[in-house]
Formats: structure tokens, sequence, C-alpha cells
């Protein structure tokens, strides 16, 4: 185990973070110029802190599925691409030199539908790609010749769709030509037998979003690509590993390594700079990725910083409440000191202690509080008169909020005129939040759908 130069042995926290430095040169040698070495770093960290298992994954595995990603010029963000652990027999060679089989959690890297659209778009021949589900009682024929085309129509909304059928992707090129493919549930259902994590959480959880994904990159095969664009596409082609991994050599030279610690339930929110939620289950671990938000929105500016701050406040005073030692890791960041405490008084400590509770948010079972007035006006326009940024945050809380794929209908309508005028990369996160939380409501209540 590695120890500290003060001789005490290291937390599986600080051992994680040298052995993540080490990786540091591999990663820079990979990443392109669009993707600094820091951010990366702070992505990988994340999605580490988030996921217990990942934490606790092979580290070998870990690093190698996170180079690929790096390769590819992908954030494991659960967006763009994601860091997926799955349960393998593995070889392990000990220190006699034999050799003893066991179960370990490996990491694989997946590219996921955004992260391919942003690569299709960043190779300067490819305008758009889009993909959709087909239910059974929607209306779609597809027709062939010199002018190819599908027609696609959902039925009224309240009409149930019936079961998945099939899915489409169409891909629009710089040239004006136009690429379509159309896969039915069994061609999806062979390729996703042949993924590693076929019966994963992402293929059970959310078969809309794999179902699309593999059909867009179907149809991206067809489309001109670069290199990096052509490995991407074929890092879901990799045959699974059935058979025992040896991950022999000096990193592993010895017993197999012990578990690590594991993460509790997540209770502490922070939002990132892009206005995505990101739960943790410490206040240390919270305060980690605070750290990692302000430094972010220190590069981007005043603006940036500001919208940290205030997304994060409750947060920030949550845990100042509890433990405010931890929050002199945020001091050069320069954050405003906390508000003047209220006058001594029965009520005011009742207050506070009712502000404590509110703090650590509701029950997982509980429905995200939401604002029912705006949800009941006939309007669900958020206003074009701010910053791309500010209305991207805003759009986020209020998908957040939706409780039915109807509501997230008219949200993308209301507000599809101020989404058209964003900047590209504000652009497609949006619409991409929108078809996410959509399939998600649908396959929550497929009687809805």
């Amino acid at each position: 185990m590695d120890t500290h130069a003060e001789g005490r042995a290291l937390t599986a926290a600080e051992e994680f973070d040298h052995q993540l430095e080490a990786q540091a040169h591999n990663f820079a040698l990979m990443l392109p110029k669009h993707v600094s070495l820091d951010k990366f770093k702070r992505v990988v960290v994340m999605a580490c802190i988030q996921d217990a298992k990942l934490f606790a994954a092979d580290r070998r595995s870990l690093f190698t599925a996170a180079q690929k990603c790096a390769s590819d010029g992908l954030l494991p963000d659960g967006r763009e691409a994601v860091l997926l652990p799955f349960n393998s027999k593995t070889r392990v060679r000990l220190k006699d030199g034999t050799y003893k089989e066991v179960w370990r959690d490996l990491v694989q890297y997946i590219p996921m539908i955004q992260g391919i659209r942003t690569r299709m778009r960043n190779t300067g021949l490819v305008a758009n790609g889009e993909a959709y589900i087909v239910h059974r009682n929607d209306k779609f024929y597809q027709k062939f010749g010199s002018d190819p085309q599908i027609v696609h129509e959902p039925p009224a909304l309240g009409t149930p769709r019936g079961e998945v059928v099939g899915a489409y992707a169409i891909i629009r090129l710089t040239s004006g030509e136009v690429i379509q493919e159309v896969m039915d549930r069994d061609e999806i259902e062979r390729v996703r037998s042949f993924s590693k994590a076929k019966d994963g959480p992402a293929w059970r959880h959310h078969w809309g979003e794999m179902a699309r994904k593999t059909v867009l990159r179907r149809a991206a095969k067809s489309a001109p690509s670069s290199a990096e664009m052509a490995r991407l596409l074929e890092r879901d082609d990799d045959a699974p590993e059935r058979d025992m991994v040896d991950v022999t050599g000096a990193a592993f030279d010895g017993d197999p390594e012990p578990d690590r610690e594991m993460l509790d339930a997540p209770t502490y929110s922070v939002t990132d700079t892009d206005g995505e939620l990101h739960e943790f289950s410490t206040p240390a671990s919270a305060v980690q990725a605070l750290a990692a938000v302000f430094d972010d929105a220190e590069r981007r500016g005043p603006k940036a910083r500001d919208a940290a701050l205030e997304n994060n406040r409750q947060t920030l005073d949550t845990i100042r409440q509890a433990n405010p030692e931890l929050l002199r890791e945020l001091d050069p960041f320069g954050l405003p000191p906390a508000p003047a405490a209220a006058p001594n008084s029965e009520a005011g400590a009742q207050d506070g202690k009712e502000n404590a509770r509110a703090s650590d948010g509701p029950p997982a079972s509980e429905p995200s509080p939401r604002d029912e007035d705006f949800w009941a006006h006939p309007s669900l326009t958020l206003g074009a008169a701010m910053d791309p940024q500010k209305f991207q945050a805003k759009m986020h809380a209020r998908i957040r909020e939706a409780r039915t794929w109807g509501e997230i209908l008219a949200l993308r309508d209301d507000n599809g005129e101020v989404i058209d005028t964003l900047p590209r990369a504000y652009r497609d996160d949006v619409l991409g939040e929108l078809m996410d939380r959509e399939v998600e409501l649908r396959a929550l209540d497929p009687a809805q759908a």
C-alpha cells in the first residue's frame, strides 16, 4: 500500500489521486486540443465519486477505458460517454507465480449518442444527425428509389403508442446529401447481444436511448468521416471478453487487491458549470466537486462564477453548518462569507433547525420540487432576454421538474425559437437533455407512451 511522506498510509481517495496523476501524461498525449487535461481529469474524478462501483473497480481496467475515451476526444460525463463497471472473471498472478481466478469489476468505455453526434459534426462534413424510436401505433413508412424518404407521425397526445418496434436515424451532410438508416427491434436486439453490458442498467432502464444510439452508429458508418471517427464507431463492436482476463504485471504482482471503501447513498447536490446536477454521499466529496466547479467557472469568467455560486449556495450553506472546516479547500476561490446569523431567539433557533433539515433535500422517493405555477401556465416559455448559459441552466432545471413526456414536448415546442438561436454547444446540450428526459419518462410509464 502507498504511504504518505509522513509515513502514514494513504486513504483510498489519496491513493486514487496519485494513480490518476500518474496517468496524466498518457491522457495528455491522447486528448485533442479542444479538451483540456485538467477538465478531463475532473470529469473522471466526478464519475468515480458518483459511482462507488467505478471507484472500487480494477484500476488498470479503469484507466485503460479512460484512455480510450480520451483518444476519442470525449468526456466520460454520462452524456458524451460513460465508464461502465461490469463483473467479469479475471486471472490474477500471486506472489508465488501461480494464478487465481477471481470475480472483479472491470470497466468498459461506451460512447453515447451525444458524443457520437458531437464528433460527427466536428468532422466538418456532417450538418446534423438525429435518431428516433418508432412505436407500433405510430404512422411510419420508408420509401426507396431516386427520392428516398422516411415518414414518421406519432399519434395524438394522450393516445397509446404501443410497444417499441424499431428505430431510425437521419444524417444530413454539409454537401446536402441525406443518409437514412432503419432498424427493427430484432436487429437492435442482435446488436445488443454483442455488448458487454447487454444486461446492464443502460439497456435495462434506458432501452430507447441505447436503441437510438445503435441506429445512429450504423447510419454514421455510411457518412464520410476521419480515422478517429471510424475508431469511435467501432468501439461498441468489440466482441465480449468471455475468457478470463490476465491482469498480471507490476501493478498487480501480489495478492489480489482488497476491496476499496464504498460510498453511502448520495445526500449532497452540486450543480456544475453546464447546469448538470450531481449527487454526492459525503460533504468531503461534495467539496471536492465544488472545487472543480469553481475552478472551471473561474476560467469561464465572472458570469459563470456567479452562476456557480448561486446554483450551489444551498449546498455550501449545508456544509458550512455541518463542517465549516471542509470549506477551507474553497478559500482560493474567494467565496463570500456566510450571511450574518439571525438574532438569538427560540423561534430563530427553531427556524435554523428547520432550514438545516430542509437543506438535506427531499427523500429519494419523493418527486423533485417544482414550480407548479410555471407548469400550469398556458405557455412554458422561459424568455429570450438572458445569456445562453443562464437559459441553459433554467432549461435543465425545468427538464428535471417535468413529470410527463407531454410536458417535455410542450417545453421544447414553447422554447423552440430561443433554442434555435443558441450557440451550437448550448443548443445541442439542451436538445440532448430534452430527448433523454423524454425517453426516460416514456420508459417509466409505458401506458402513457
